[in-house]
């Protein structure tokens, strides 16, 4: 059985809190303005369909106490092709605005916070790549 790999696609941009580079969803924002119609229509399919989809994740940090910071990062399983075909599609998008993109790839993403069918939150590790 091979072990099983993470995915996740992220713009050049950093978090300011983190220093964590951006997911494709947070790093469009500088953009989205700049899209035609057609690519706005289709940003906007693809984001709805995920909102349907994809569960969303209900802890994004390892430590009990209320207020702290979000610092966990999100990551397809290697198998959630749908979802790793979308964003592949958002990728398309942001190319063709001069935004690079990158599919970063793990087989450790982490201390594990959330788990679903497609996806894990995770607490990188100092090797885990950002």
């Amino acid at each position: 059985m091979k072990p099983l790999r993470y995915v996740r696609f992220v713009v050049a941009e950093r978090s300011p809190q983190t220093g964590h580079r951006l997911g494709l969803f947070n790093g469009i924002d500088n953009v989205r303005g700049h899209f035609s119609a057609e690519q706005d229509a289709r940003y906007q399919s693809i984001y709805d369909w995920f909102a349907k989809n994809l569960p969303a994740p209900t802890r994004f940090t390892r430590s009990k106490y209320p207020r702290a910071a979000d610092v966990a990062l999100s990551w397809f399983k290697d198998d959630a092709e749908e979802f790793i075909s979308g964003m592949r599609e958002i990728a398309a998008i942001l190319a063709s605005h001069g935004v690079d993109t990158e599919m970063l790839k793990t087989e450790r993403p982490g201390y594990i916070v959330y788990e679903d069918e497609h996806q894990v939150v995770a607490t990188p590790f100092a090797d885990t790549p950002t």
